[in-house]
């Protein structure tokens, strides 16, 4: 069996350690598509990478830490990012933006070129072939994710290649004890080169630096009655859109109590879909017994205290 072997890879065995890692280098660097799974430590932090890099600038991963799972696709000099609530509690963000609007939703980086640079750094995978390793000694030929390789082994770990041309790293595995330059320690990654890579922009996203992108978040800016009587009082309420358009259906609320606190009722008006930075007037009308009563109750000038508080479902639930 080992003489087949032998004969069936010629070119292998006639190539040092080194020769090999540098053909493999060569071929790395100048693939036009790389996909890559890794996992490694750094900081004391556990990361998982799913990512495809196409020498276009295509780019689409999934990064884990810490209990997040965020998504990233980057093309045309774009990038996006999907996040979950994990990420931003990670960040220490406690805001309604980072809490319950961006959390599931796409978001466009505004350094997209940090989105690709930061997936080659971080696992060290570009530089790990380019810093001319000269101890690395050969080992046996086994089968690595389907396809035959060969063991190429120093005191910072194993990097697996292909027997069979084009020459290709597979796999790289650091030594248990091995910290790199970054900081990074328990590498184990397993590499692909596809023919080819779809990326797929979002069209819906937001963008934190564009406010008519994001939901609506509507404020009060003015509530006052037009006409009391026993039956009830009407109110208008003056709403403003502080964001964009989209969203769940936004209301706002007219409670009326006594000086003493006392519940006298109130209404609840739908805000239609207005435009970024806009305002507009919606009405209701507080009806109850106890609004009747006091209203029947009083002599002279009446006095009440109104509350008017919108409800914006995406930012408030």
């Amino acid at each position: 069996m080992l003489a087949l072997i032998l004969l069936a890879s010629p070119g292998l065995f006639g190539k040092t350690a080194d020769q090999l890692v540098n053909e493999a280098s060569k071929n790395l660097t100048s693939a036009q598509v790389l996909k890559v799974d890794a996992s490694y430590t750094q900081g004391g932090t556990s990361y998982s990478l799913n990512w495809a890099v196409s020498r276009s600038g295509g780019v689409t991963g999934t990064v884990g830490f810490k209990g997040s799972k965020d998504d990233v696709v980057s093309t045309g000099g774009k990038a996006w990012l999907r996040t979950d609530k994990a990420y931003w509690d990670n960040l220490g963000r406690t805001d309604p933006l980072a809490q319950k609007v961006l959390p599931g939703h796409w978001m466009v980086l505004t350094d997209p070129g940090f989105v690709t640079q930061g997936l080659h750094d971080s696992a060290n995978l570009w530089q790990l072939l380019q810093v001319g390793r000269t101890d690395l000694s050969k080992g046996s030929i086994q089968t690595t994710g389907g396809q035959r390789t060969v063991k190429l082994s120093d005191s910072s770990g194993e990097l697996y290649v292909t027997t069979a041309e084009p020459t290709r790293l597979i796999r790289v595995v650091y030594a248990p004890s091995y910290t790199d330059k970054n900081g990074i320690s328990g590498l184990d990654a397993t590499l692909a080169y596809p023919k080819s890579l779809q990326v797929i922009p979002p069209t819906d996203f937001y963008d934190p630096n564009a406010p008519n992108t994001l939901p609506g978040l509507y404020t009060v800016q003015d509530a006052k009655y037009t006409s009391c009587d026993p039956a009830g009082c009407n109110y208008t309420v003056t709403v403003h859109n502080q964001y964009g358009k989209a969203g769940g259906q936004a209301t706002v609320t007219v409670k009326l109590t006594t000086n003493s606190g006392g519940d006298l009722g109130s209404c609840t008006a739908p805000i239609p879909p207005i435009d970024s930075n806009q305002s507009e007037t919606v009405s209701c009308k507080v009806t109850s017994p106890a609004w009747t009563n006091f209203y029947n109750s009083g002599t002279g000038t009446l006095h009440w205290l109104r509350e008017a508080n919108v409800h914006n479902p995406i930012w408030d639930d």
